[in-house]
This record gives C-alpha cells, sequence and structure tokens, in this order.
C-alpha cells in the first residue's frame, strides 16, 4: 500500500506539471484533482500511523486506524467485564432487594416496640404509684404501732404529719395520734410500765443522782418510766436536781410514758397553778422552766 500511494503521488505530479506547462485548458480542474489524488496517496503512505499530516493552505489528514483498533480492543475488553460481572450485578439487585424489605419489617417492628414501650411505661407508672402508696400505708401503719406501744418518735411523726396539708393520709395519722393522746389525758389511773430488774447488790435508792443519769442514758427506753418513778420518790435528792432530771426526760427520752410521768412530776414540784399537764404540750414546761430554774432550790 505504500509503493501504490507513493506511486499515484509521483505519477500525479508528473501529469499535473506536464498538463499545466503545456496549453492544455481545464488546468484548474487538473490541479483539483491534482491535490485529491495526493491526499489519495498520503493516506495509503500513512494509514498505519498515528500521526497528522498537515499540507499548508489545504487541510489535516488524521491516520487513525490502529487508533480505533486499540479503543475497539479496549471496548471489547469492558464488555467482556460487564457480562462477566452480571451474576455480582443480579446478586446485589437482589440483596438490595432484600435489604429493603427487612428495613420494612424492622420499621415495623420498631413500631410495635414503640407502642409496646409506651404500655410498658404506663403499666410501670401505674406500678410506681401504686408502690408509692403501699409504702405510705405500710409507713403509716408502722409508725402507729410504734406509737401505740409508747415509742416517742412515733408518736412525734404522727404529730408531725398532722401538721403537713399535703400528707395523703394526714386524716389517718390524726385520728391515732388522738387516739394516744386521749389515752394519756382521759386516764384516772397512771400507766403501767416494766421494772428495771437491778443488778444484784445495787441498790437505786442509795445510789447518787450522777449514777442514776449514767445508767439511764444506758437503759433501753421501754425502761424510762419507771426510772423517772425511782428518781421522783427519792427526796434526799434536792428538788431542783430531780426536776433537771425530769427537764432531761421530757426533752430526749423515746417513752411516751416516761414523758407522761416526768411532765406530770415536773407540774407538781413547780408549785405554779397557772401551769398544768397537758399530754403533750411539752414546751410550756421547758419554757417555765428556762424561767423559774434559778428560783429553785
Amino acid at each position: 500500500m505504500k509503493i501504490l500511494g507513493l506511486l499515484i503521488i509521483l505519477n500525479t505530479l508528473v501529469l499535473t506539471g506536464w498538463w499545466v506547462s503545456t496549453d492544455h485548458p481545464y488546468k484548474s480542474w487538473v490541479v483539483a484533482i491534482c491535490i485529491i489524488a495526493l491526499f489519495v496517496g498520503t493516506f495509503m503512505i500513512l494509514q498505519d500511523r498515528a500521526i497528522e499530516v498537515s499540507f499548508k493552505g489545504v487541510g489535516t489528514i488524521k491516520a487513525a486506524a490502529q487508533q480505533a483498533m486499540t479503543d475497539a480492543t479496549v471496548i471489547a475488553d469492558i464488555k467482556n467485564r460487564v457480562e462477566s460481572q452480571g451474576a455480582t450485578v443480579d446478586l446485589v439487585a437482589k440483596s438490595a432487594k432484600e435489604a429493603k424489605k427487612l428495613v420494612g419489617e424492622l420499621e415495623e417492628k420498631s413500631e410495635s416496640t414503640d407502642k409496646n414501650l409506651s404500655e410498658l411505661n404506663k403499666t410501670m407508672t401505674k406500678a410506681s404509684v401504686a408502690l408509692e402508696k403501699i409504702e405510705q400505708i405500710t409507713d403509716i401503719a408502722t409508725t402507729i404501732l410504734a406509737a401505740q406501744n409508747e415509742n416517742w418518735e412515733a408518736f412525734d411523726q404522727l404529730a408531725k404529719w398532722v401538721e403537713d396539708k399535703s400528707f395523703p393520709l394526714r386524716d389517718t395519722a390524726a385520728n391515732a395520734y388522738l387516739k394516744v393522746r386521749l389515752s394519756y389525758v382521759e386516764r384516772t389511773t397512771d400507766p403501767g410500765y416494766l421494772k428495771i430488774n437491778w443488778v444484784e447488790g445495787v441498790d437505786p435508792n442509795s445510789l447518787p443522782l450522777s449514777r442514776l443519769v449514767q445508767n439511764y442514758s444506758k437503759l433501753n427506753s421501754v425502761y424510762h418510766p419507771h426510772f423517772v418513778n425511782v428518781v421522783w420518790g427519792r427526796s434526799d435528792i434536792p428538788k431542783k436536781d430531780r426536776m433537771a432530771f425530769l427537764i432531761q426526760v421530757l426533752t430526749d427520752s423515746n417513752s411516751i410514758c416516761a414523758r407522761h410521768f416526768a411532765g406530770k412530776y415536773f407540774v407538781a414540784a413547780a408549785g405554779d397553778a397557772d401551769l398544768k399537764w397537758k399530754p403533750f404540750e411539752i414546751e410550756p414546761l421547758l419554757n417555765w422552766w428556762k424561767a423559774h430554774n434559778n428560783k429553785i432550790e
């Protein structure tokens, strides 16, 4: 092909030169045919080379046959890859479809779970409220029982609940408080109490008050009523000292009965017609002691 192209170029140049140099007509057409022939010959020579040949004032020939073959090879390779990966594409598409279905199922389950969780929260709230009520009932029942068994802290707690208008069982607390208080107000006889079993050889009627007070601090409050009666019966102890001990009992004993005896004996010792013992109004007795204790012998 290269030789044929070279012959075409040479013959075209010779014939064109001879035609133009003589008196033959149609010289312009011959020149045009010559140019075309030159393009054809040049293309035949350069068809296997991916280069660009330019002729000034004429045009450009781009020999791209080999490049086209290269592109065709690349395209074929891409096609083969696509065909070989067809199964993978199908699998991905199937997986995507299954994933979409799974997401839908998860959304449905999530909605169901949210609904169940909401119901559970409501149930838990109701249970919490019920448990709180049970705890309140248990607490007040335990407190009432303790107050009925001479526990001063429980009795004082009932009084605090009576004053608390927000306490849901306020009426119950008030009834229990009133019953315990009336059991002392309406008495015609002194309440009973447990007596202390003194250690052999110990005579409480001969112990100094300081020793008696030490023993009082160590005793269970259930024995405080007896202890108050023992101290009050000790006429050999100065009145002021015995009254000071009664004030201590009115201030810190956890026995309702002990405080009752202490209040009753304190009013008797005070000898003030304006001072009355009203179970369990302790504050007036404490105030009287602050105002008059320096006058008592």
